[in-house]
């Protein structure tokens, strides 16, 4: 009889969330001074504990992004090789200066001054002139600092008017999207044109059982927002913290806070209440996925029970864990030449026809197959 085990390279926690109609965000960039964006987006409006946020402005040679936040701990990558960045926080941009095409441009920086640069999924792609990009720590809080020129993607300054699509990432995003890596998800930058918007969201969290938020007045006027039932007023050119905490009988059974400002509804939930639980420490001691030695004694193992088959479960957005899959399956090889058994594999991709699922198909073959 076959035996199948099913491995995930990632774990994704499931929730049952209320249904929104998904908006994708737009940013007026200024030609003179930043503006700060709250990045506290996913696609099931989830709030984490903490959010960031994002600076955006451009002259005549370069686009700039300053994005801070808070962690509970700075992690940082370990190991080598391209890929080696994201073990730890990072920062990410994703860039689209033609609308029309889905050529996307990524850019990530790390805590520890780590980068990756890539078109599309090209890591080997040489940028028409140097970008910077460096990450500043100030405890458990730090900032990546970016300097991106025009004419590294071959272009000009942009006209006013201009548009290009975009997304900020740092733990959360700035467009809620299910795959960082499908342009028609990102949200839209202006360039040149004035804000329209008098309030700026600069954070929107939930913590210590309650919501959070931050809000700046830019205009020279005084503004209001409305946080659930509450109204507020916020002079010219201030900053206020506002918090809501549920109260009442049922006041774990409230998870939703919504936020009126600049006339339009913001809504964001609080996590789902689970049940903690910690496993034992691992037979061979806790590990990383790519330790030589706990995978050859996998091998060992799965040839003793007889499995023949494993699948690696790739259908979470448009990763395929090349830097898991890559040292197992050498390992494997390892020991096929001792003469052990060890099972055959197979990729689970995406479920549904996406714009990743083809890039995931050539990143495949190209890394393993050809």
């Amino acid at each position: 009889m076959k035996r199948w085990y099913l491995i995930l390279l990632f774990v994704l926690t499931v929730q049952t969330v209320s249904v929104f109609a998904v908006e994708y965000p737009e940013l007026a960039v200024s030609d003179n001074k930043f503006f700060p964006i709250a990045l506290w987006q996913s696609v099931d409006h989830v709030l984490g504990r903490h959010s960031a946020t994002a600076y955006v402005f451009y002259d005549e040679n370069s686009l700039h992004i300053n994005i801070s936040g808070e962690t509970d701990g700075i992690r940082y990558a370990k190991g080598e090789g391209t890929y080696a960045i994201f073990g730890g926080h990072t920062a990410e941009i994703f860039l689209v200066p033609d609308p029309a095409s889905d050529v996307y441009y990524q850019l990530a920086v790390s805590p520890d001054n780590r980068t990756y640069i890539a078109k599309g999924g090209d890591a080997q792609w040489k940028s028409g002139a140097p970008i910077k990009m460096k990450g500043i720590v100030d405890g458990n809080k730090w900032t990546a600092v970016l300097e991106i020129p025009f004419a590294a993607f071959g272009r000009k300054t942009p006209a006013k008017g201009e548009v290009w699509k975009a997304n900020f990432v740092f733990g959360k995003s700035w467009s809620p999207t299910t795959d960082y890596h499908d342009p028609s998800q990102y949200g839209t930058l202006v360039f040149g044109k004035k804000a329209e918007t008098p309030l700026a969201l600069e954070e929107f969290v939930f913590r210590d059982d309650t919501f959070r938020v931050r809000v700046t007045n830019y205009s020279r006027e005084p503004q209001t927002f409305s946080m659930m039932t509450d109204q507020y007023t916020i002079q010219p050119g201030t900053t206020v913290t506002k918090t809501w905490t549920p109260t009442g009988r049922n006041h774990k059974n409230i998870r939703r806070c919504s936020l009126v400002l600049n006339g339009q509804t913001v809504s964001g939930l609080a996590p789902v209440e689970t049940d903690k639980s910690n496993w034992n420490e691992p037979f061979y001691g806790y590990y990383l996925n790519n330790d030589p030695y706990v995978l050859r004694k996998h091998a060992q193992y799965f040839a003793n029970a007889g499995v023949d088959s494993i699948l690696f479960d790739c259908t979470n957005g448009s990763f395929v864990w090349k830097e898991s899959y890559m040292p197992l399956l050498k390992e494997f090889d390892n020991a096929r030449k001792d003469g052990i058994r060890t099972p055959q594999v197979a990729f689970i991709l995406n479920f549904g026809p996406m714009n990743s699922s083809l890039r995931m198909l050539r990143s495949i073959y190209q890394d393993l197959y050809k």
